[in-house]
């Protein structure tokens, strides 16, 4: 048995003698690094938007697959955060059903989020064929909006709604809300 511990001494020895040669030999020449280990980054920087547009989100929910088969999914509910005139925002949310069953699919540039609801929705169908998009109704009151926002050129809502035929914009100024509807077929303002 002391004749193993022998061997296995020798053997540990002799590895380590091996190794740290491989490991230790160095370059006896001084020279510069190659150009080809420092590279001077010429591509621009691809940012991520910050905002998605209605039309491309919707697109963008048609190609989910909320429930593994291709059934109909009905669009009940529609919201959008931070809402420019142009029709793009940092959120769509969209209230959806399918085989019974609601869901939230919240849409943005980066990500989408399915999420089951258990809760009501409205019971109307979103029906695109009648309704005006986000962006041509806020081009079609874009005065009536600055007038009732107090915003300068740049249009730039804090909630878009779209539900049961109705537009409802809401904006918070100084702690102060104030909202807006607006018919989803005419875009014209409902007291």
């Amino acid at each position: 048995m002391n004749r193993l511990f022998q061997y296995a001494f020798i053997f540990l020895v002799l590895a380590i003698a091996i190794y740290s040669a491989g490991c230790s030999s160095q370059d006896t020449n001084n020279e510069e690094p190659s150009s080809d280990a420092i590279r001077e980054i010429s591509e621009p920087y691809e940012e991520i938007p910050e905002k998605i547009h209605f039309q491309a989100a919707l697109s963008s929910l048609h190609s989910i697959n909320l429930t593994g088969d291709d059934s109909e999914v009905s669009i009940h509910f529609i919201r959008g955060e931070n809402v420019s005139v142009d029709g793009s925002a940092s959120l769509w949310i969209f209230g959806v059903k399918q085989h019974r069953t609601n869901y939230f699919v919240q849409i943005s540039p980066t990500y989408h989020d399915i999420i089951p609801w258990r809760a009501w929705l409205p019971r109307d169908e979103i029906d695109f064929t009648r309704i005006i998009s986000p962006d041509r109704l806020l081009e079609m009151n874009r005065q009536l909006v600055q007038n009732t926002y107090h915003m300068d050129e740049t249009l730039q809502i804090g909630e878009l709604e779209l539900a049961n035929g109705v537009y409802i914009i809401t904006s918070t100024d100084s702690g102060e809300t104030t909202i807006l509807k607006l018919d989803a077929v005419s875009g014209r303002i409902l007291y």
